[in-house]
């Protein structure tokens, strides 16, 4: 069953001993989704979410989440998040604040404390992905769609109506997984949203030899009733 949040349930960023600063932004940092948002909007913001690190005095901060977002855009864009010292299950805490509640304070705090953001946000997305098990599971996605990651770029598109498809897009993947958190956790801030469709990028590969990836969701929400 989703949960819903009262007022007095507000979790801040303050809350947990963390603080947001204020990051510098260029429209290329977002305009991998171009097709789907301006990334030349001139309300688009970058913010880092910083923690005291462990042993330190409170001079020396460590960054558990960057992101951008425009509330005329209805977007939010993660660059990185870090919630544990490892990806593996079990893997020590940098914070007790969840990803998804940086998420849902990050929006409040930029629509003036209001949930109004919160429930018309249409793209949540992230860029330039280089966690080893979403990487795994951006790629497997491509191979079910029947295209390989490469040196160009690509697009698939995958719905609920995918069935088992879409259930993976769940499997080890970070991002997809704090997606659906925040719209099971918090359905009534949300406006009951849920997820149309994912969609997974690719651009072509690094000088490396490693996929340049992304991710955007989209949500919809259920007709408002007349």
């Amino acid at each position: 069953m989703a949960a819903n949040h009262s007022k007095n349930d507000r979790k801040t960023i303050e809350d947990f001993g963390l603080k947001r600063i204020s990051a510098s932004f260029e429209p290329i940092d977002v305009s991998f989704g171009r097709r789907f948002f301006n990334p030349n909007a001139s309300d688009w913001q970058a913010n880092s979410i910083l923690v005291p690190e462990t042993g330190r005095s409170m001079d020396r901060w460590h960054r558990l989440n960057s992101y951008a977002l425009s509330l005329s855009q209805q977007a939010y864009i993660i660059f990185d998040v870090k919630t544990t010292s490892e990806e593996k299950i079990g893997s020590r805490r940098l914070t007790d604040m969840r990803a998804r509640e940086m998420f849902i304070d990050n929006m409040r705090a930029a629509s003036g404390g209001s949930d109004d953001a919160l429930k018309t946000v249409k793209w949540l997305g992230g860029d330039m992905i280089i966690s080893a098990v979403a990487t795994k599971s951006i790629e497997d996605a491509f191979l079910r769609a029947g295209t390989t990651i490469g040196k160009t770029d690509a697009v698939v598109e995958v719905t609920p109506a995918d069935g088992p498809g879409f259930a993976a897009c769940f499997e080890n993947n970070p991002l997809t997984s704090v997606v659906r958190s925040v719209l099971r956790n918090h359905a009534k801030e949300m406006g009951n949203a849920f997820i149309k469709r994912f969609i997974f990028i690719t651009h072509g590969s690094d000088p490396f030899g490693d996929p340049i990836l992304s991710i955007i969701a989209e949500l919809g929400r259920p007709p408002v009733p007349s």
